[in-house]
């Protein structure tokens, strides 16, 4: 819906109810069109004096800009007239250690306040009838909200935005979550895959843990599926947390390289990263 800027009055010239007293109703219709009709003239009058005031005021400000800008400019013209090429007044190590030119620039502020609204905005605001005293009943109110809201709410729009701004932002992180989720799970499906297809490697399993971790494994291809390897800490090595088994992966002519961080135990040989301890159920 546009909104009216200035309004021009009066809008009808011959609407107006003729007394009942007036002998002559064409002399009298006539002259009310003519009143009507100054009036208007001087209202327009006055919107063409505000109008070219707002220009001449802009045009006010263009000029100081364009006069600072050209005092700005003769300085600079200046100072590359005195220079001369052939002398090297500053040192090439003082030209790159001094920092970049940024300027200033300076943003607007509280450009939709009320001082901030044109005149003839200004005059319709105050034409408006303003809102009934609902908020005098908020203190019956047994839910606590403001009685006046469901009458008008200024901050209704700047709320929606908000709440659409998060809800975005919200889905744009979760979007992120599940691509890393999925491709750290294909991940680390390949790199079981490639454990379990090397011929020069096999899994030795401590005699003592055996049946708890077998029952350990099915648990963890379990929640593969079901999870997809969601709470697993996989880096360039392979290995798992929070475990209560031993796992080695290990070549026949390849021994154990003792060595403990925070709980787990990696060996290394050349480009390869082998797991000493590993963790395979949870708590």
């Amino acid at each position: 819906m546009p909104l009216v800027t200035r309004n021009i009055e009066p809008r009808y010239v011959c609407r107006q109810t003729i007394p009942n007293t007036i002998r002559s109703e064409l002399e009298c219709v006539t002259n009310i069109s003519l009143a009507n009709i100054i009036r208007q003239l001087g209202s327009l009058s006055k919107y063409a004096e505000d109008v070219f005031g707002e220009l001449f005021v802009q045009a006010g400000v263009f000029a100081v800009r364009v006069n600072t800008l050209g005092e700005r400019v003769d300085r600079l013209q200046v100072k590359v007239t005195q220079l001369d090429p052939k002398e090297e007044e500053v040192s090439l190590q003082a030209i790159t250690q001094k920092k970049a030119f940024h300027s200033n620039l300076t943003q607007d502020q509280q450009l939709f306040c009320r001082p901030s609204l044109p005149l003839p905005v200004q005059e319709t605001y105050l034409t408006c009838n303003p809102p009934p005293p609902l908020n005098n009943l908020s203190q019956y109110r047994d839910d606590g909200k403001d009685a006046l809201k469901f009458y008008t709410d200024p901050s209704y729009f700047f709320d929606l935005w908000k709440e659409k701004m998060l809800q975005d932002t919200k889905d744009i992180m979760k979007e992120r979550r599940k691509h890393r989720v999925t491709h750290t799970s294909k991940m680390a499906l390949q790199r079981i895959a490639a454990v379990l297809r090397a011929p020069d490697q096999f899994l030795y399993i401590y005699n003592i843990y055996y049946i708890y971790i077998i029952y350990n494994c099915t648990c963890l291809l379990h929640h593969f599926i079901r999870t997809g390897i969601t709470n697993l800490d996989l880096d360039e090595n392979f290995y798992f947390n929070e475990s209560a088994a031993l796992v080695i992966l290990l070549t026949p002519d390849q021994a154990l390289i003792p060595g403990t961080r925070k709980g787990k135990r990696r060996c290394k040989r050349g480009r390869r990263d082998y797991v000493d301890e590993t963790t395979m159920a949870s708590k």
